[in-house]
């Protein structure tokens, strides 16, 4: 009797161990599926409003194989529950779908909604530049860069000429001014947001390399491929750096 009772003991054994490893995989899947997810959001730059995901419009293709951001807010909670971001994100979308006497309407009421509230950036400042991409795509190019400007001089009063803030902006402008016809003042503008990321963010920071970035695709449209080609290397420079770090 007792060879039968051992092995029932160890067959047990063996079950008890196969449930404890069942249950340590799946726990483990559905900490990596976290993670994962988690991650998944970080790479969109997509925040997790009140836990659940959020179908925003953070870029607008500009019509030449690129995108800007044209004032798009990644919101927090707080402002993702706002009059204002409602009607801002229902412009943007509008925009997406090349609707855009739609998005030129709301994005007024967004402006007319964020003013009454006092809410200046995010706010009107934001709805001022989407308003501005949406003049462009009527070609209507005066109205598009007073707009762009105005909303500018707004963020210089709120930030500074020289800040972090000021330069998130420079990029999109400096794309109108090159499609209006301003090359001049779209390298003005990309050369001033370089100096502002290499004095606030650093001289390797992935923020300095998106800004060159820019100024390379502006070159090689401005068909200046000699200036590119150093900016590139500049670019390169960079990557190398932070793979080391």
């Amino acid at each position: 009797m007792t060879k039968p009772i051992a092995r029932a003991r160890t067959i047990t054994l063996i079950c008890l161990l196969c449930q404890a490893a069942f249950f340590l995989a799946n726990r483990q899947a559905d900490c990596f599926g976290a993670e994962r997810a988690k991650l998944l959001l970080a790479q969109d730059n997509i925040e997790e409003p009140d836990g659940q995901f959020q179908d925003i419009v953070l870029f607008l293709p500009r019509g030449d194989g690129t995108r800007g951001s044209f004032g798009a807010v990644n919101p927090t909670p707080q402002t993702a529950k706002t009059e204002w971001f409602r009607l801002d994100q229902e412009a943007r979308k509008a925009l997406k779908e090349e609707d855009v006497a739609r998005a030129d309407q709301v994005f007024n009421q967004a402006i007319q909604e964020a003013d009454r509230r006092k809410q200046i950036e995010p706010g009107v400042v934001n709805s001022l530049i989407g308003l501005a991409f949406a003049q462009h795509k009527k070609h209507n190019f005066a109205e598009s860069d007073r707009l762009y400007e105005y909303a500018m001089r707004n963020v210089e009063g709120l930030y500074g000429r020289s800040s972090s803030k000021f330069a998130d902006f420079l990029a999109d402008l400096a794309w109108l001014y090159t499609q209006h016809g301003k090359p001049d003042k779209a390298e003005l503008v990309l050369k001033q947001a370089i100096s502002i990321r290499e004095k606030t963010a650093g001289q390797y920071s992935s923020e300095l390399m998106q800004s060159l970035e820019e100024y390379s695709r502006f070159l090689k449209k401005t068909e200046r491929a000699t200036e590119a080609r150093l900016i590139d290397a500049r670019i390169e420079t960079i990557k190398e750096r932070q793979k080391t770090e």
